[in-house]
């Protein structure tokens, strides 16, 4: 894609995104969202900006929260034939492990609401979950951040 298409398509998107705001009345910026869900690296790969965009944005939130609870539970309840699994879950001792868990159960009920929202077919309780989604990102983000921290400080430890 030629530099001013993809210009015009992520203009084209702020645009929708910009309306959506206005019409259901969330808080959170483009920029935010996007920072946290990465809307207009799924548009850009598209090449087009849906129509439905909320269901999208949805989907954007589910695909990165499921990435990071299916991660995050790989941490505290390791796959046995796994060395790289079973190695990482001895980095984190039983209160850390029940603070990765406290994690995933925040991830897991905006998931849950997520599904609701999707099976209700209404756009009642989207704005407050899509500013809900981006404050738990900017929240669990700083957890997830401290997960891998001590993960790198051990395969670093390991790899000497």
């Amino acid at each position: 894609m030629k530099e001013d298409e993809r210009e015009e398509l992520l203009e084209e998107l702020k645009k929708e995104f910009s309306g959506i705001k206005k019409r259901l009345g969330f808080r959170c910026s483009f920029e935010e969202f996007d920072d946290a869900f990465f809307i207009s690296d799924f548009v850009i790969d598209k090449g087009y900006v849906p129509k439905s965009l909320e269901r999208i944005m949805r989907l954007r939130i589910n695909d990165t929260f499921s990435n990071w609870v299916s991660y995050l539970h790989s941490l505290v309840v390791p796959n046995p034939s796994s060395m790289i699994s079973i190695s990482q879950n001895r980095v984190f001792k039983d209160e850390d492990k029940k603070k990765v868990a406290k994690t995933i159960s925040r991830l897991m009920a905006s998931q849950s609401k997520n599904i609701a929202i999707d099976l209700n077919g209404k756009e009642d309780g989207f704005a407050g979950f899509v500013d809900e989604a981006v404050s738990l990102w900017k929240s669990v983000k700083k957890d997830i951040s401290s997960y891998a921290k001590a993960l790198c400080e051990y395969w670093e430890k390991e790899s000497v």
